[in-house]
């Protein structure tokens, strides 16, 4: 096994640690989960019940939002049928135009009052209580949401950017990881290694491993560079 960490990794990764890091990190999170005391059966049912009420949230903000919509139209309805109407007599007084015209106008006018019956004596009803509708299922389901996480608060708790440095080594032992990258670690890989800090302005780390493996100490470092280049702009 020694000679596949040390010369076959990729191989080694595919036939055996694939599968021990993912049994790891089960094993892991089962040891966490049981720390935590959450209990999964009663989370799985409080997830479902948010489920169910976020749905219903959204179902009733959308029958909302289309109430409103559709009191917005009642209400460019009502004013341009009042307004057309209106200018249709006004010119066909000014303009001595025939009888229909004063026809159309009535209709768009009476129209204009019906649209306005409905909008205030019906939509404005039907608004209200949608809109209330939705902002109590709204309610419901951050208050369903609250309990999920109150559910996962302990489990979440016991999370710490270590993890997968944890799981690792526990599934390799032969890799022993560097919990982070100290300033001892730094200085002894530069005395003895030669390892360059990175004084260059248009450089920066963004992250950093470190640690041993059969006591050779290794670093792999992920680092962002800026570079700057030629670029055409065209158009105004």
């Amino acid at each position: 096994m020694e000679d596949q960490m040390m010369y076959r990794p990729r191989e080694l990764f595919e036939k055996q640690l694939k599968e021990a890091y993912h049994k790891t990190a089960e094993e892991y999170f089962a040891k966490l989960t049981e720390e935590s005391k959450v209990n999964p059966e009663e989370n799985a049912a409080h997830v479902k019940r948010y489920n169910l009420d976020a749905s219903d949230a959204q179902s009733k903000e959308k029958k909302a939002s289309s109430a409103r919509g559709l009191n917005v139209f009642l209400t460019v309805a009502m004013i341009v049928s009042f307004v057309v109407g209106a200018l249709m007599i006004l010119f066909g007084v000014l303009l001595d135009a025939p009888w229909w015209i004063y026809f159309i106008a009535g209709v768009l006018i009476s129209g204009g009052i019906a649209t306005a019956i409905v909008k205030f004596c019906v939509m404005k009803g039907v608004v209200s209580a949608r809109e209330k509708q939705a902002s109590e299922a709204k309610k419901k389901a951050e208050e369903s949401l609250r309990i999920c996480y109150m559910d996962m608060a302990p489990l979440n708790a016991r999370f710490d950017w270590n993890a997968p440095a944890t799981i690792m080594e526990k599934a390799t032992p032969l890799i022993d990881l560097d919990p982070i990258f100290t300033p001892e670690r730094f200085c002894y890989l530069r005395d003895k290694f030669g390892l360059q800090e990175i004084d260059d302005s248009h450089q920066t780390v963004l992250g950093v491993i470190s640690g041993q493996i059969q006591g050779n100490p290794f670093i792999v470092e992920r680092i962002l560079t800026e570079e700057t280049g030629p670029k055409t702009y065209t158009g105004s």
